[in-house]
């Protein structure tokens, strides 16, 4: 520390010193007005001397004795540098088994179509869902960059699957998981201001080489149906109830039928999920 400012502290101490003897002292605790009004010159003679602890006192004056300032979420978004910090956090956060990451869509106004976008992970503050709700803007901005669908629509909503399971999405194996909203701004807080959270988005310049998958609109799975080929033996002993559909089909080639041991053509019943 240099001569001046040991000087200057020691300045500052004994004008601490001599607030609080006049004030604390001199100044009746009975009378709350006079002891605010202490403070507040203390803080006047403080802010003229520009001593360092002047926040402090800021602190106590605009939110009172014993509180706490908020956590506040960042509100700032570049864009690209933004979408690029958190994809470099994505890459140092995600395990190697890919378990604390989930696949993320994005799908608008109640479109018949989810696009896949990207990943997410929630690091060590998160899982990864509520991850995805706290870089919400980060994934939509990129979403509308990825598509003209997702661009133009009024509305969009986030949705998520287990990691790397695009393949059993597309064959509807798997359901989609709707994501709601962060509540926990103190999460979001201390998730963003990094980030702790990161998301590897979907990158591609041709638009028709996005993948979608079309579901219900709980983000379910369409009904696979599927048909079962059965003797008119074994139909007869099917109980198919009243509502059943069932396909009578003509096979003109005889030495087939002989082969199969059927002396009547072969019908077509259908599976249980048509039933």
């Amino acid at each position: 520390m240099e001569h001046n400012d040991r000087k200057k502290w020691r300045w500052h101490c004994e004008l601490l010193r001599l607030i609080n003897k006049f004030f604390l002292q001199k100044l009746q605790f009975g009378s709350f007005q006079r002891v605010i009004m202490g403070l507040h010159w203390a803080r006047l003679l403080l802010l003229m001397t520009g001593f360092t602890i002047v926040d402090g006192f800021n602190l106590v004056m605009m939110g009172g004795f014993g509180n706490q300032a908020k956590a506040k979420i960042p509100q700032k978004f570049d864009g690209k540098g933004t979408i690029e910090k958190h994809m470099r956090s994505f890459m140092k956060l995600k395990l190697s088994d890919w378990s604390n990451t989930c696949d993320v869509y994005a799908r608008g106004d109640k479109n018949e179509k989810w696009w896949f976008v990207g990943k997410a992970t929630g690091g060590l503050v998160c899982d990864p869902t509520a991850s995805v709700a706290i870089q919400k803007r980060v994934i939509l901005e990129h979403s509308k960059l990825l598509q003209s669908e997702l661009r133009l629509a009024k509305s969009l909503n986030l949705w998520t699957a287990p990691p790397n399971t695009e393949v059993e999405v597309a064959q509807h194996k798997q359901p989609l998981t709707l994501v709601g909203s962060c509540k926990d701004t103190e999460l979001m807080a201390k998730a963003l201001l990094r980030p702790d959270v990161g998301f590897e988005p979907e990158q591609y310049v041709n638009e028709a080489k996005g993948f979608y998958v079309k579901l219900n609109d709980d983000g379910t799975p369409f009904l696979t149906v599927k048909n079962n080929i059965v003797s008119p033996d074994e139909l007869d002993k099917l109980d198919l109830g009243d509502t059943a559909n069932v396909v009578h089909v003509s096979d003109g080639d005889d030495e087939l039928k002989r082969a199969a041991g059927m002396s009547r053509p072969q019908q077509i019943i259908p599976g249980k999920g048509q039933m």
